[in-house]
C-alpha cells in the first residue's frame, strides 16, 4: 500500500472513531436528560402527593380543632345552665320593707308582692265590733270624764290591733300565681358571666390565630410562587441564567395623542384638616421672642392665621415672579365638582395616565402594562 493510501485510511479510521464518540456522547446526554426530567417529574409528584396529603391532614386538625371548641362550648353552656337552674332553685327575693313595718298593700302572706315576705304577722285578735249607735244618742253629749285627759286623742299612740293590716277585698282576692319575683344579681350570676366571659375569650383567641396561621400559608404560598418563577436558573451546560422579567408593554392602538391637550388639568387645593399642634394655632411666625410680640401684638401672625395670604415666588421657567398661595396644611391636584373635590384619574385616559403637575404644569404619560 502507498503512503497516500495509508493516511487515507488513517484519516477516515480517525473520522469514524470521532463520530462514534459523538454518536455516544449524544446518547448519554439524551440517557441523561431523559433521567433528569424522569427525576423531576418523580419530584414533582412527589411534592404534589406531599402537599395533598398535608392539605387533608390540615383539613382534618381544623375538623377536630372545631369539634373540640364545640364539645367545650357545650360543656360551658352546660355548666351555665345547671348554675342558672341552681340559682333559680335556691335563690330568695329581697326584703319587702313594707312587711317589716306591716304595712305592705298584698297583706301579711304577699300573694302578689314581688318581694320577700317570710313569716306571717302575729297580731291578736281584734275585738268583736260594737254595735251601731243609736241616732238618738248620737245627738246626747258625751259625760264628762271625771279624770282629766293626759293627751289629745289625735297624738294618742295606736294600739296593737289598730297596727295589724287588714287587706282590702281586692287584694285579698289576688291569685297564688300572680306577678313574678325579680331576680337580683348573685354569686350565681357572677359565675354565670365569669364563664360566659372566659368562653367568649377563648372562641375570639381561636379565630385570631386562624386567622393568622391562614395568613402565614398564604404569605408562604405567594412566596414560594414568585420566587420560583424570578429564581436564576441553571441550564443543561451549567451556566446561571437570569430568571424571565416581566416586560413593558404600552397598547398604542388606545393611545390618541390628538386628545393629550384636550385632557383636564387639575388645580391646585388647599387640604383641610384640624393640627394637634397647638403651636400651630398660637406660636407667632413674625417676632421671634414673646417680648416683640408684646410690643406689636398687631402684626403677630401664626401659621393658622396666615393661611390664604398670597406672596409672590420667583420662577425660572416664567423669569420672573409669580403669585403663590400659602397653605398651613399644604395643597393637593384636584377637581372641583357638584358633589366635592375628587382627586386625578388614576385609570388610563386615551392611553395616558395623571403623573403630576397642576395647572399648565400638568403632565401626563403613557398607560403601561407588565406582560
Amino acid at each position: 500500500m502507498s503512503f497516500p493510501a495509508a493516511a487515507t485510511a488513517t484519516n477516515i479510521s480517525a473520522r469514524i472513531k470521532a463520530a462514534k464518540e459523538y454518536v455516544k456522547k449524544v446518547k448519554e446526554e439524551s440517557a441523561k436528560k431523559q433521567e433528569f426530567e424522569v427525576k423531576e417529574e418523580t419530584e414533582v409528584e412527589e411534592e404534589t402527593e406531599v402537599k395533598e396529603e398535608t392539605e387533608v391532614k390540615e383539613e382534618e386538625e381544623t375538623k377536630a380543632d372545631l369539634a373540640m371548641k364545640i364539645v367545650v362550648i357545650a360543656s360551658a353552656l352546660a355548666d351555665l345552665q345547671e348554675l342558672v337552674r341552681r340559682g333559680a332553685a335556691h335563690r330568695h327575693p329581697a326584703p319587702c320593707r313594707h312587711h317589716l313595718r306591716r304595712t305592705c298593700w298584698y297583706g301579711p302572706a304577699g300573694l302578689g308582692c314581688r318581694f320577700h315576705h317570710g313569716e306571717g304577722w302575729s297580731c291578736p285578735p281584734s275585738p268583736p265590733p260594737s254595735p251601731p249607735p243609736s241616732p238618738r244618742a248620737s245627738t246626747r253629749p258625751a259625760p264628762a270624764s271625771s279624770k282629766p285627759a293626759k293627751s289629745s286623742d289625735i297624738l294618742a299612740p295606736l294600739s296593737v290591733s289598730e297596727l295589724c293590716f287588714t287587706p282590702p277585698p281586692r287584694v285579698a282576692a289576688v291569685s297564688e300565681n300572680v306577678g313574678r319575683q325579680k331576680c337580683t344579681l348573685g354569686e350565681d350570676e357572677a359565675a354565670a358571666a365569669a364563664v360566659i366571659k372566659s368562653v367568649v375569650k377563648k372562641v375570639v383567641d381561636d379565630e385570631q390565630k386562624e386567622y393568622i396561621a391562614a395568613l402565614t400559608t398564604k404569605a408562604t404560598e405567594l412566596e414560594l410562587k414568585y420566587e420560583a418563577a424570578n429564581k436564576p436558573r441553571e441550564d443543561e451546560e451549567g451556566v446561571t441564567r437570569s430568571p424571565d422579567l416581566p416586560r413593558v408593554r404600552v397598547d398604542f392602538t388606545r393611545v390618541n395623542p390628538f386628545a393629550l391637550a384636550k385632557l383636564p388639568k387639575p388645580q391646585s387645593l388647599p387640604r383641610l384638616g384640624c393640627s394637634e399642634d397647638a403651636d400651630l394655632y398660637n406660636k407667632c411666625i413674625i417676632h421671634k421672642s414673646d417680648e416683640a410680640c408684646d410690643k406689636s401684638p398687631a402684626v403677630c401672625k401664626s401659621k393658622f392665621s396666615d393661611s390664604g395670604t398670597y406672596y409672590a415666588k420667583q420662577s425660572l421657567k416664567h423669569k420672573g415672579y409669580i403669585t403663590v398661595t400659602n397653605w398651613c396644611f399644604g395643597t393637593r391636584a384636584g377637581f372641583v365638582t357638584d358633589l366635592g373635590v375628587i382627586p386625578p384619574p388614576s385609570e388610563p385616559v386615551h392611553g395616558y395616565v395623571y403623573s403630576y403637575g397642576t395647572g399648565e404644569n400638568t403632565t401626563y404619560v403613557l398607560h403601561a402594562d407588565a406582560a
